[in-house]
């Protein structure tokens, strides 16, 4: 039996509020179910350096009454990477590239205006060939089925990823799932 799992975990928009709010603390969660164990590779438009992004994630910890020092935490904090770049820029997405590592399997995590979607797509489909990209879009995406379909053809026309049979049964095997709330179906 072949193992498919994620070897990165990639965030564009990760000094953004749903971060601050919610993305750190579940991560920190998932560490304590024993399921992150790669890195998280932060990309956002900050002016930051890796030191900073850790800070902003622990200060999100305390904000959200968790403590920084906890094993857990502590782990989470060591797993991050930072990308500090343009989305409209390829030496971005090579950056990233890099931080993620070698791994074959990135999973991406969009915390951004959805009208950025297609860009990020391009950007990452650009990036270089072999590995299985997955994503997962975080916000309403289109005010209704027009606009939602306008959105999504920048994902959709790009050959993203194979199909992708591991632990995320149920997504498309050709396109990126996009939903309005985290944890929700996307019919």
């Amino acid at each position: 039996m072949v193992e498919n799992r994620v070897d990165a975990l990639v965030i564009f928009g990760a000094t953004g509020d749903l971060a601050k709010l919610e993305t750190f603390p579940a991560l920190v969660g998932l560490v304590e179910r024993g399921v992150l164990d790669f890195p998280v590779v932060g990309v956002a438009k900050s002016g930051w350096g890796l030191e900073q992004f850790r800070d902003y994630a622990a200060a999100s910890l305390k904000l959200n009454k968790m403590d920084p020092t906890s094993p857990a935490a502590t782990k989470m904090l060591s797993l991050l990477r930072y990308v500090d770049g343009d989305l409209g820029d390829d030496a971005t997405y090579e950056a990233m590239s890099q931080a993620a590592g070698t791994g074959k399997q990135l999973l991406f995590y969009l915390e951004v205006p959805a009208f950025l979607f297609g860009r990020i797509a391009q950007g990452i489909a650009h990036r270089g060939p072999g590995r299985r990209c997955p994503g997962d879009g975080e916000k309403p995406f289109g005010a209704d089925l027009a606009s939602s379909r306008q959105l999504t053809r920048p994902c959709t026309s790009i050959s993203l990823r194979r199909p992708y049979s591991g632990s995320m049964t149920g997504w498309p095997s050709s396109r990126w799932r996009m939903c309005s709330s985290a944890g929700l179906p996307t019919g």
